[in-house]
């Protein structure tokens, strides 16, 4: 019985534990995204003075041809890469009883990933708990979040459409099976990919 209690006392703190990881590494994530929106914001201001000014105007013709408006997407958008879905949006996590805030796909390793819809990357790195991950800013505060990635294939920076491949699929977020962990945000805050895919 002593050994029972203590099996069952040592898997609960090992839960708890990590329970506490994910939620801080989500919070690193949000943070991340509530940062990225900001400077977003405050360059997106200093570049609409600098329209004023700009004699350039190819660059900006470049710049609009990835502008869209997202929120008329709602329905229309295919999944970012070939798979099944075996993590949906708010389903609850075994191990540690918090909840998914994206879809987890599984997929064959070094599958291609592709964007959900034109934008610019605004962070190409690695991130604990969500691996290689690429956040695509779409404007009007939307964004894609593409994580567990063997590799990333598209810098921050970058303009790219709709379409266009822009990582490996793998599993550099550590988790038990290969595949993509995809998000959507609005103001930061996740919502479910499946309502807006067709």
């Amino acid at each position: 019985k002593k050994i029972t209690l203590s099996k069952i006392s040592k898997k609960l703190k090992s839960q708890k534990s990590k329970k506490q990881k994910l939620q801080q590494d989500e919070k690193k994530l949000s943070n991340l995204v509530k940062n990225l929106m900001l400077k977003l914001k405050a360059e997106e201001k200093k570049r609409r003075v600098e329209k004023k000014e700009i004699t350039d105007k190819k660059k900006i013709v470049d710049i609009e041809a990835y502008k869209i408006n997202f929120a008329k997407l709602k329905k229309k958008l295919k999944l970012p890469i070939k798979g099944k879905i075996i993590h949906k949006y708010n389903s609850k996590r075994r191990d540690t009883g918090t909840r998914w805030k994206g879809l987890f796909i599984k997929a064959k390793e070094g599958s291609n990933v592709t964007s959900v819809a034109s934008g610019q990357v605004v962070f190409s790195d690695w991130l604990r708990g969500f691996g290689n991950i690429i956040i695509i800013d779409h404007g009007k505060s939307y964004m894609s979040l593409y994580g567990n990635n063997d590799s990333l294939l598209k810098q921050k920076g970058e303009y790219i459409k709709g379409g266009d491949v822009i990582a490996l699929s793998g599993n550099s977020g550590g988790n038990k099976n290969n595949g993509l962990y995809y998000e959507l945000r609005h103001n930061g805050k996740p919502f479910n990919p499946l309502k807006w895919t067709k």
